[in-house]
């Protein structure tokens, strides 16, 4: 989306719920491995669809284009 990862993983069977995943960090930190596990776990253990959004980090961008990523991620996984 705009030059920024959005991923969206599902098992064979799922549930009907859908995560979006936001991994934190404070707009500073990068997605980890840990991340990556999460996500899996809650695809494999709780049938979720989960949709990853590797959102775009401080100092090159602002939580606006942040929001941004974000609504049109949402938009495009809901519409």
């Amino acid at each position: 989306m705009d030059g920024f990862n959005v991923i969206t993983v599902s098992g064979k069977k799922t549930n009907g719920g859908h995560v979006i995943f936001l991994h934190g960090g404070g707009y500073v930190a990068e997605a980890t491995a840990s991340h990556r596990r999460i996500i899996e776990e809650l695809v494999k253990m709780y049938g979720l669809k989960v949709t990853f959004i590797d959102y775009p980090l401080a100092p090159e961008h602002t939580y606006e284009k942040t929001h941004e990523i974000v609504n049109e991620s949402i938009q495009r996984d809901y519409n």
